[in-house]
């Protein structure tokens, strides 16, 4: 072995050695070096390239293991990466390529069939991930993230039995893997199983003392069972780093509302801030535009409201055709309420705020190359297109299917979209669910939404009420514009005048009363509600949030000035 060879091994031996004590820049820098030495070293390719992708530098990545390949092919770990990297790009076609080929090249690896399921789970492709989350069990039954990664797909899919079953499973297998600890306890707590929560907690503080997370769900649970106390000695004793970002939101959010059990206005004013000031930052790192959600009703308001009235194109409609059902409002109007409510009724159910009109409304916009003048214009087969295609999104999502049900698509701010919806399903029913427009503000300031282009006007005061002002307005261009077929539905009289307000509702839906709908609560926690209002629609109608506004008065009065207009129009108290 001549010296350039024993120089090049002993450069690769200390890059092994600080890549596995964690000191990647320095075994970056030695990966670099040998490869000025020689380019076709396969593992300095490799090894350097993973850096790379794990430091999110994916086209550096792309080019190392790519090169990697090319001098070893059979190599199944390249593969398994490569196809890891572009499904970090959205890639998925190339990414599933890639994983399938690690498979290939080796039927009992694990990795790739794991990463197959995640990838087909966020496709939305539930029947294949499940499929490849059992092989990777298959292959081996010991595999503990697989069994996780089942349960995440089965609460994704609202199956909640199942979902506990697979986190058990983990645990039990591996009573130190962590995750699994962490996806059940959010579990429980989603699902407002508080005695669950409680028993996991004790059993996950034998096997990681004085853990962060553990103590926040900790937290969540005193502040769920009453003991607000507690539950804020324990919040404020924590804190989670920028990595951890979501977990210190949800800590500020519990202390708010620990405070405002409390009647300690101030203090609970103070944490909704901070919580909203960490969203803000959130926002800034994920590039969360507000103004492309404003700019998008802008478009609308200006079509609809400087239009006269005026009939559509003649495209005829069958009129026995199926028309969809849309619960919306603004957030937090009591649209969660209602759909719990409703899916009570054993003729009824809910789709909670599933993308059912991503596809209609980006082909819609095709087809009317982005011009609202276009509408009128639509042709008949054009429409029994776009019709097709937002009931077979909706039909994916359907649990029972029965011709005997409604289905209602819950999503609120479709409110913006009723030109669009009305456009193709004229015959379609509104469910509008609105409550008083202080309130409803406040409300949507202290939630702790997924943050995106829309809900991240909600992390003040004054954006919350100039984007409420805008949809409003908004809805109000539509309903003096277009005949649309809607119930206006108080969140107010859903509370205080229950049985009226639900049989009107009834109704308008063309189905008989069901005493079911009275005891709407006792069934509440079986399903994972995808809202902000999931720990609250376990209980019975209280009146507690009506007049909320009124603790917080001196700390929301500027926004009156815009909201002023809609409490008048709607007929509420200032």
């Amino acid at each position: 072995m001549n010296s350039q060879n024993i120089d090049l091994l002993k450069k690769f031996d200390l890059a092994i050695k600080e890549h596995q004590l964690g000191n990647h820049e320095q075994a970056k820098k030695l990966y670099r070096k040998i490869l000025t030495i020689d380019s076709n070293h396969f593992e300095s390719n490799f090894y350097l390239g993973t850096l790379y992708a794990q430091s999110n530098n994916l086209n550096e990545a792309l080019s190392l293991l790519n090169k990697a390949k090319e001098i070893n092919p059979k190599v199944e770990d390249v593969h398994n990466n490569l196809g890891l990297i572009y499904k970090q790009l959205g890639e998925y076609k190339s990414a599933i390529d890639y994983l399938l080929k690690a498979i290939e090249i080796n039927p009992n690896y694990i990795e790739p069939y794991n990463n197959l399921g995640i990838i087909f789970e966020e496709q939305k492709d539930f029947e294949n991930a499940e499929k490849y989350f059992n092989k990777a069990i298959g292959a081996n039954p010991e595999y503990v993230p697989a069994y996780v990664n089942l349960g995440n797909l089965f609460k994704t899919l609202n199956e909640i039995e199942k979902s506990e079953k697979y986190y058990k499973d983990a645990i039990n297998l591996n009573p130190k893997y962590f995750d699994a600890y962490n996806n059940l306890m959010n579990l429980y707590e989603r699902t407002n199983k508080e005695e669950k929560l409680k028993e996991l907690i004790n059993k996950s503080e034998i096997q990681f003392n004085n853990n962060s997370i553990i103590n926040l769900f900790k937290g969540k649970y005193f502040y769920k069972t009453h003991n607000f106390k507690k539950a804020i000695n324990i919040l404020e004793n924590i804190k989670f780093n920028k990595n951890e970002i979501n977990r210190e939101r949800s800590r500020l959010l519990f202390l708010a509302k620990c405070y405002d059990e409390l009647e300690n206005i101030d203090k609970s004013f103070d944490y909704f801030s901070k919580m909203n000031l960490v969203n803000t930052e959130l926002a800034n790192i994920k590039n969360i535009n507000k103004n492309k959600a404003l700019e998008m009703i802008d478009k609308r308001y200006q079509f609809f409201s400087n239009t006269e009235k005026g009939k559509w194109s003649n495209a005829k409609i069958n009129d026995d055709e199926i028309s969809p059902i849309f619960l919306i409002g603004f957030s937090r109007s009591g649209t969660t309420l209602l759909q719990t409510i409703l899916r009570s009724h054993p003729n009824i159910e809910v789709i909670e705020e599933e993308p059912l009109l991503n596809s209609f409304l980006n082909s819609l916009q095709k087809i009317t190359n982005n011009n609202f003048e276009n509408l009128k214009k639509i042709d008949v087969n054009e429409i029994s297109n776009l019709k097709k295609l937002y009931l077979s999104s909706k039909e994916k999502f359907v649990k029972n299917k029965n011709n005997s049900l409604k289905y209602i698509d819950k999503e609120p701010l479709n409110i913006i979209h009723v030109g669009e919806i009305v456009r193709v399903f004229p015959n379609a029913k509104f469910l509008v669910s609105i409550r008083h427009p202080y309130d409803c503000v406040l409300s949507c300031f202290m939630q702790n939404f997924i943050l995106n282009d829309t809900l991240v006007n909600f992390l003040n005061l004054e954006d919350a009420a100039n984007f409420y002002d805008k949809v409003m307005k908004l809805w109000v261009s539509y309903i003096n514009y277009l005949p649309i077929n809607y119930h206006l539905i108080k969140y107010e009289d859903v509370v205080l005048d229950f049985e009226k307000t639900l049989k009107e509702t009834l109704k308008f839906l063309d189905l008989p009363w069901s005493d079911k709908i009275l005891n709407f609560h006792k069934n509440s926690n079986k399903d994972l509600i995808a809202t902000p209002s999931y720990d609250q629609v376990n209980k019975p109608i209280y009146t507690k949030s009506i007049g909320k506004w009124k603790k917080y008065e001196n700390k929301i009065s500027k926004i009156f000035p815009i909201l002023n207009p809609w409490v008048d129009k709607f007929n509420y108290l200032k």
